[in-house]
């Protein structure tokens, strides 16, 4: 039964014949119940699994991603239509928005600076209602990139055009 299942198994011969495990594994072929050849394919199939395994289980490298350690949250010290955060290539965490008696759209830009009455291309836009509150919030153990910095606006028109109203209250973190 072992012998047919590790003879159904297909695996191209790519190792050289002299590598340092056919060696090492010589005593042991020689002892089992199926021929050295299957047992090679066998062996060289599982240590190709073990090593995808390793792998899929190693952390991703730490320049790809940012650590969510040091979160201080801040916000908006009076009413205003927008607000840049300059250290946007740190991450942002998410970040909240209460509007006065004007409804709107709340947006996430990655930009240097507001980029005034007009066309605008937001990375996350979410409407929000006339004196009430809406967060936006990344996943706990993440953060988004905005390499260029973040801008946070509010915007009486759409997700697409901003037409200031400077009657918001910004907190992020």
């Amino acid at each position: 039964m072992m012998s047919k299942l590790l003879a159904d198994i297909e695996i191209n011969d790519s190792v050289p014949r002299n590598a340092p495990w056919r060696a090492l594994c010589s005593d042991v072929v020689s002892q089992l119940p199926i021929d050295g050849a299957t047992y090679m394919r066998w062996l060289k199939r599982s240590l190709a699994g073990l090593a995808l395994a390793l792998l899929a289980s190693m952390p991703a490298h730490a320049d790809t991603q940012v650590s969510p350690t040091h979160v201080t949250p801040q916000a908006s010290a009076a009413a205003e239509t927008s607000h840049f955060v300059p250290y946007g290539v740190l991450g942002l965490h998410g970040a909240s928005i209460t509007t006065g008696a004007a409804s709107g759209y709340f947006m996430i830009l990655n930009a240097a600076a507001d980029p005034g009455n007009g066309a605008v291309s937001p990375i996350k836009c979410v409407v929000v209602g006339a004196s009430s509150t809406v967060a936006i919030s990344a996943d706990p153990d993440t953060m988004w990139d905005f390499p260029q910095g973040i801008v946070l606006v509010f915007s009486t028109t759409g997700c697409f055009t901003e037409t200031q109203s400077a009657t918001a209250f910004f907190s992020w973190q």
